[in-house]
């Protein structure tokens, strides 16, 4: 059930933002009032419970089912469109709800708020004092229509006694001499979102996501604890994987980590490499993606704007046969919201149209900025302030062949190129990148040695390392089988559910660079005789 109280409490509070006012007198000589035209409250719910296993037994469980109440102040004072400074602030409600005691944080962080919105105010408007470029000082905000939405909320159903006992037998089954550690947890989130603000938007919307994360790790020859990881993401309690697939998934990381840690490391080249849709999903959305998030497009801490796609609308920024888009619509995928942290109705947003840019990612403050609508994409973790981030990211192409004949193409390249092999990466465990550094690195899981001649061979230790651009325009072609990548996305406003759908993709050269050996845990020489199982 929506909780009434809290809509009750968030309006009241709301109603007494409203009214504040302060005037005071600037250096000028000139009196300015200082009072939001805008304010917002947003809340959220939130109920867990998980478990931890390891090597057979219970390392952790956590149920916190009772749920607790923590939210987000925001005030903005000047205009909209002329610019203006804001301000927000973060606090915790009693978990019983109670009105009269939710009035003492309410009351300390609107006064807080309002202070820091007018100092921020202030120093903004000071900044613009003799700057040639007035309008990169202040913020702006934009115009979107009131929501009023009260959604259903979800329920969470899962027996976690009964998980437990399936993840404690599939621990000890998959248990062997050869490994080290057989780790597998649960967690499971339940949040109710409550909105609402001056402009008279009011909105509830329920969410629901599980992780199921197994780990496997190996001892290598140089004594070096090596990981193999799978992680299962959902938003319905009904298709948490059965025993029989988690058991599966199991064995073969099992398989594969007992290669890799007899593989060859792989040496720092240039290669030509076929990334499989996963690992083609997670360059994009580091290459391209993170810098199309349009609060990018302002001015950094330099006083300058470093990302690449800034007034790049409608000009060529991919290859010829890339279509981007990202669609927060699409409730099956782990990225769905109906409406984002701004109360803006989440939208499918072509970002890239057959290589030409169309469009960026927009929370209210980004879209202020350039002018335009939001697009729905303001997103955050907890009580964190928003910025426009991805949510499913698809990648389409027009430059389609079979898998095989992307593989020929591959050994093509290596000949071409002169080069021993080429390297196929399969599964991957995400990424990074640094927008306004134009720099990113991804890791995948299984890498492959493909030869000229047909042979293969598995290496480790590989890890992709790069510059947007130079990366861009290398991609040669893709196959016509996709794949689906769920994880979490870590940026400024937090970590939140992300998705890719990519295909099997040509990278005529990609750098290739060693993991480091500090990377990984280093077992002391054993000096008493492993465990029997």
């Amino acid at each position: 059930m929506v909780n009434k109280d809290v809509f009750y409490i968030l309006e009241e509070y709301l109603d007494n933002m409203a009214k504040v006012k302060s005037v005071s007198e600037r250096p000028d000589g000139e009196d300015i009032t200082f009072k939001p035209f805008f304010t917002s409250l947003a809340m959220k719910s939130m109920q867990s419970t998980g478990v931890d296993v390891k090597n057979g037994g219970v390392t952790a469980r956590s149920n916190r089912m009772d749920p607790y109440y923590f939210g987000r102040m925001e005030m903005r004072m000047g205009d909209s469109k002329k610019g203006g400074g804001s301000a927000c602030n973060t606090f915790a409600l009693p978990k019983d709800i109670n009105r009269k005691s939710s009035r003492i944080p309410l009351w300390l962080n609107a006064n807080s708020t309002f202070w820091g919105c007018v100092h921020d105010f202030n120093e903004r408007y000071d900044d613009t004092l003799g700057s040639d470029d007035v309008r990169e000082k202040y913020v702006y905000f934009s115009d979107e229509e009131p929501v009023i939405f009260t959604g259903r909320e979800k329920e969470m159903t899962v027996d976690l006694k009964e998980l437990e006992n399936k993840l404690l037998d599939i621990s000890r089954g998959l248990m062997k001499p050869d490994l080290v550690d057989v780790d597998l947890s649960f967690d499971a989130v339940k949040e109710g979102r409550y909105l609402v603000n001056s402009e008279g938007t009011r909105i509830f919307t329920s969410y629901m996501r599980y992780q199921l994360m197994m780990s496997i790790n190996a001892l290598d020859n140089k004594g070096l604890i090596i990981p193999h990881t799978h992680v299962w993401y959902g938003t319905d309690m009904g298709n948490i994987p059965c025993y029989d697939d988690i058991m599966a998934r199991g064995e073969t990381l099992t398989s594969e980590l007992l290669d890799i840690i007899k593989a060859p490391l792989e040496k720092n080249d240039t290669l030509p490499v076929i990334l499989d849709g996963e690992n083609t999903g997670v360059v994009f959305h580091e290459v391209i993606g993170h810098s199309l998030e349009a609060h990018r497009m302002q001015e950094d801490e330099w006083g300058d704007v470093t990302t690449l796609f800034k007034d790049k609308i409608g000009e060529k920024v991919a290859p010829e046969f890339i279509t981007l888009y990202d669609d927060p619509t699409r409730q099956e995928l782990d990225g769905h919201y109906q409406f984002d942290e701004d109360g803006v109705r989440s939208q499918k947003v072509m970002l890239v149209e057959n290589c030409v840019l169309k469009n960026y990612l927009h929370s209210r403050e980004s879209a202020g900025y350039f002018k335009t609508r939001s697009n729905g994409h303001a997103r955050a973790y907890g009580s964190h302030t928003p910025t426009p981030r991805m949510s499913n990211l698809f990648v389409e192409s027009n430059n389609r062949v079979s898998f095989d004949e992307l593989v020929e193409s591959l050994r093509k390249e290596c000949v071409d190129q002169k080069k021993p092999y080429g390297l196929l990466m399969e599964g991957t465990n995400g990424g990074l990148t640094l927008p306004e550094e134009c720099f990113f690195n991804t890791f995948p899981s299984n890498v492959f040695r493909v030869y000229a001649n047909g042979k293969t061979e598995r290496v480790r230790g590989a890890y992709i390392v790069g510059t947007p651009l130079q990366v861009l325009n290398n991609f040669i072609q893709t196959s016509d089988r996709y794949s689906t990548f769920s994880g979490n996305c870590g940026a400024e406003s937090g970590w939140i559910p992300s998705v890719e759908i990519a295909p099997d993709a040509l990278v005529k050269s990609l750098e290739i660079n060693r993991i480091p050996m500090s990377s990984y845990y280093k077992m002391p020489k054993p000096v008493l005789p492993k465990p029997d199982y």
